[in-house]
């Protein structure tokens, strides 16, 4: 059986979280405001059913809180350049670092308005 690491992968979570850059079309300055990092754990749960072997992982599923700390409201849609590390989302969950996010590439219909002041959150699962 594989080891976990926690702090593994709250290291990751910190550094992506560093690592977000948007485009300038977002003209409204975002920071982070929290993280929340929620492990898979270092055991598989019995009663769970799984179409193949599952052993333990260092993945987790993270979240990262962006408060909108300027005076005008921010537009983020699915057109909205976001980089993780120098790479999208989709391509993070293409290369298979990644197994889904729900950050504004994952929104296609509507953009996200974020008035001054406000939180939103992003998420994803590491592999």
């Amino acid at each position: 059986m594989g080891s976990f690491s926690h702090g593994r992968l709250v290291a990751t979570a910190l550094i992506t979280a560093s690592a977000v850059w948007m485009s300038s079309a977002c003209a409204a300055p975002l920071h982070i405001a929290g993280i929340s990092v929620v492990p898979h754990g270092p055991t598989v749960a019995t009663e769970m059913r799984y179409g193949q072997d599952r052993g333990p992982t260092d993945g987790g599923r993270v979240q990262v809180f962006l408060r909108n700390d300027g005076a005008e409201a921010a537009e983020l849609s699915a057109a909205t350049e976001i980089t993780v590390g120098g790479a999208t989302a989709d391509e993070l969950v293409r290369l298979g670092t990644w197994t889904w996010h729900d950050l504004p590439s994952a929104w296609p219909d509507e953009p996200l308005v974020l008035p001054p002041g406000a939180l939103t959150a992003w998420s994803f699962n590491a592999a």
